[in-house]
């Protein structure tokens, strides 16, 4: 790949993603989605990256529809639609771990802790779905106490998430799909010999 269109591209990511507000959101969006679409797993990456290095993670909950409609809103938004996009593709686990483990140095609210997934998941207001993806996506990262955190986390959102689609009737659905659906994402994430974090292998 012709190197230097893809650094044009990643830093005008940068750029959108930093400059992000209620009147150019649905532009910025635009102009961001295409350049993954050109540009591939880099520019995912680097969207990824970018946007948990600019969202404060300080708050307990979730932007209220007032702060919904502030920069930090806009950002939370926007990584919350790129990671349920993420939950049906294979660079869902190298993406997250990336853009996690290499913040960048603006980012002073989120830090590697046995806390940082339910921090992350609170401050965005994950889906189920979301939360039991991003805690099996960062069983990988390559710092232990996030490692420690994805597991301690995931093991509580995981068994809830599994027992809310067994439980559901025949006749409901899901908005983020089927249990079969789920169970591809869980075993797809589990593949790197993750099991037994999450209780879902027997001890030896």
């Amino acid at each position: 790949m012709n190197q230097e269109p893809c650094s044009y591209a990643l830093t005008q990511i940068t750029g959108l993603v930093a400059n992000l507000n209620k009147k150019n959101f649905a532009a910025s969006s635009r102009q961001i989605a295409q350049f993954v679409k050109d540009f591939g797993v880099e520019a995912d990456r680097h969207l990824l990256r970018a946007l948990f290095s600019a969202i404060d993670f300080s708050s307990d909950a979730p932007p209220n529809p007032a702060q919904a409609q502030t920069q930090n809103g806009l950002l939370i938004r926007l990584l919350s639609e790129e990671l349920t996009g993420l939950l049906t593709k294979p660079q869902l686990v190298g993406n997250v771990c990336y853009a996690v483990d290499n913040l960048l140095p603006q980012q002073k609210t989120l830090k590697s802790s046995p806390h940082l997934v339910a921090q992350v998941s609170t401050a965005l207001g994950c889906s189920p779905i979301q939360e039991g993806a991003l805690a099996l996506a960062l069983l990988n990262s390559a710092h232990s106490d996030t490692v420690l955190s994805a597991e301690n986390h995931g093991r509580i959102c995981l068994a809830g998430l599994i027992e809310s689609y067994i439980n559901l009737e025949p006749s409901q659905s899901s908005q983020e799909g089927s249990l079969n659906e789920l169970l591809q994402h869980i075993l797809s994430v589990l593949s790197h010999g993750k099991l037994r974090e999450f209780g879902l292998y027997p001890e030896d």
